[in-house]
């Protein structure tokens, strides 16, 4: 276990999930201008920049270490101008409200990807508030871990065999249950289950630091009723990531694909 977090491996494993969080660029027509909120090291918009060079693309990190580290990446050598990367520490808020005034309210979208839970974990919503309630913009794009009951769900509760079942296989030593217990209570739902699962693939990279986050702490209405301007969902959908569901059955059995934890969303301002 380690407390200590790896910055190239936490990265490393957000880009696994990469073509996931660009569902949204074929589905915002007239948009010129894309601000990834809680942009990390950049991975996501330089995954997505070569595609789309006539679009300018913002990243906006609260962590420094992250932001440095995303301006230290040199743009490949057949890229233009065109290609618009530019990067912004929450110190320099004030600085980016300025330079997306460029742009009018219907040529830009904000995306929050796997950065909402943490938001509202920590109830850390005002940079959120001021860039949306500021800016305006037309659509608002989502991907995250999310709770959602499938109709095709067999039973909400666990039995304690299952559970059980789980730590006999030997991958799981119980006091990482234990430590999760402590924060977000006993395990007794698919919900509580697959959130331990989620975090248990980081006990070797910050363990205590993704313990306090609350993967499924926020939801749509929650997320609506922090903002004054209104929005309304155009897409949605609830998942499983594959990777995920194929981890879990191969290395503890589990297999439920009606336990959806992640969602993507596409709010349009009305």
């Amino acid at each position: 276990m380690s407390d200590v977090r790896d910055y190239r491996i936490y990265n490393e494993e957000m880009a696994k999930s990469l073509i996931d969080k660009m569902f949204f660029m074929d589905k915002i027509p007239g948009v010129k201008c894309v601000i990834d909120f809680g942009c990390a090291d950049g991975s996501l918009l330089r995954f997505i920049a070569p595609h789309f060079r006539n679009m300018t693309f913002i990243g906006y990190d609260s962590d420094e270490v992250m932001i440095k580290k995303a301006k230290s990446y040199k743009a490949a050598p057949f890229l233009t101008d065109q290609y618009n990367i530019k990067y912004f520490y929450r110190n320099e808020l004030n600085e980016m409200l300025r330079y997306i005034s460029r742009f009018a309210p219907d040529e830009v979208a904000i995306n929050f990807s796997s950065v909402l839970h943490e938001v509202f974990s920590f109830n850390e919503i005002s940079a959120l508030q001021i860039l949306i309630n500021n800016i305006k913009p037309k659509y608002i794009t989502i991907r995250d871990m999310y709770w959602y009951w499938n109709s095709g769900l067999k039973y909400p509760y666990l039995r304690v065999q299952e559970i059980n079942n789980i730590i006999d296989t030997g991958h799981i030593d119980e006091k990482y249950i234990e430590d999760f217990e402590d924060k977000h209570g006993t395990i007794m739902s698919w919900k509580g289950l697959t959130h331990f699962l989620m975090k248990y693939q980081w006990v070797d990279n910050g363990w205590h630091e993704e313990l306090d986050e609350d993967y499924y702490s926020w939801n749509l209405k929650m997320f609506q009723d922090a903002l004054n301007v209104h929005y309304i969902p155009i897409f949605e959908n609830h998942y499983q990531l594959p990777y995920l569901m194929d981890k879990w059955e191969k290395e503890f059995g589990f297999f439920e694909p009606d336990a959806n934890t992640h969602a993507q969303f596409i709010l349009r301002r009305i």
